[in-house]
């Protein structure tokens, strides 16, 4: 597909990631002149109504939210049967990357990417999605070490009903909460769980529970309680572990209330981490930000985003 242009705008230069929904690209867009990430749909996926509808939902629920932490969708559309999506090209790499070449990071840097999250997901739960999928391979770390969150692909707005809750157990094993595990119903708080399994990742070089097959993770997600992080990595704060044991509660209930007050808590532990960290750029700060109501899409046939995983997943 190199060189193709699709929908004779938006020309194919090279592959940035593949999954196994979608391929990533780095594109042109020849109209505006300027480089762009270009989704699209692997195979013939396009054919099965599931994908098709995730695809198009993906898009739709992206370009929703604008913000800084979240990548921006431009476009989307379908050239000969393929449906794509347009968004902001980031300039940097996944945590997934990070962390293949950097098991642990240093705390200030790990609570600081899990703080930019919380302030991601605030935006998308005052929207009313739940993003469902929060993993290292859907966080983007940019050059200047600012981060976004992307692939709102099996994002769902709670009213939704369209799709089962056993359908949407598609997030990955590892990070993957109890109430997902089990078909329960859910919410932003479902998110906050995988900020903890993030969190943990990054602090020790391990997901909370690991088993050889992605039921066994996602059994322990439901029956075992997890490990402070100091258990393996000594030294950390007390009010480390307190927070991030509060994120991966069994209970909804016991975590957090919202993302903003998951976010205000991970801050509190690492003193001076506004000021000091340049993950955190943008977290002392009131960033602008807006919840756009779905419009009519420029293009007939509206579809979606990139997963840019280079982490070992896992899905149930």
């Amino acid at each position: 597909m190199i060189g193709r242009a699709l929908n004779g705008r938006y020309e194919l230069v090279e592959i940035l990631g593949v999954g196994g929904m979608a391929t990533v690209w780095r594109g042109i867009d020849h109209v505006l002149g300027r480089q762009v990430a270009v989704k699209v749909l692997n195979g013939g996926l396009a054919d099965d109504p599931r994908f098709a509808e995730r695809f198009s939902r993906e898009a739709q629920h992206a370009a929703m939210l604008v913000h800084p932490r979240i990548v921006m969708v431009f476009d989307s559309g379908v050239d000969q049967g393929t449906p794509f999506i347009v968004m902001e090209l980031v300039q940097g790499r996944s945590l997934a990357a990070v962390l293949a070449q950097q098991p642990q990071l240093p705390v200030e840097r790990a609570v600081g990417i899990a703080a930019a999250v919380c302030e991601a997901l605030s935006v998308a739960h005052a929207a009313g999605l739940v993003h469902r999928d929060i993993k290292p391979g859907n966080i983007m770390i940019t050059d200047d070490g600012g981060v976004k969150v992307v692939d709102f692909g099996i994002a769902r707005a709670g009213s939704s009903s369209n799709l089962t809750q056993t359908a949407s157990v598609l997030g990955t094993a590892a990070y993957l909460s109890p109430e997902q595990a089990t078909a329960s119903a859910l919410d932003g708080r479902t998110d906050l769980y995988a900020v903890g399994c993030v969190l943990t990742e990054m602090l020790t070089g391990e997901t909370p529970f690991t088993a050889e097959t992605p039921v066994a993770i996602a059994f322990k997600h439901v029956s075992e309680q997890p490990q402070p992080p100091s258990v393996r990595r000594p030294g950390l704060p007390p009010a480390l572990d307190a927070a991030v044991l509060r994120l991966l509660a069994k209970n909804p209930a016991v975590r957090p209330a919202d993302a903003a007050a998951a976010r205000a808590e991970l801050l509190a532990t690492v003193p001076g981490l506004a000021v000091g960290d340049p993950t955190a750029e943008l977290l002392a700060t009131a960033a602008a930000t807006q919840v756009l109501p779905p419009a009519a899409p420029a293009y007939p046939n509206q579809p979606a985003y990139p997963d840019q995983s280079a982490h070992p997943d896992q899905p149930v």
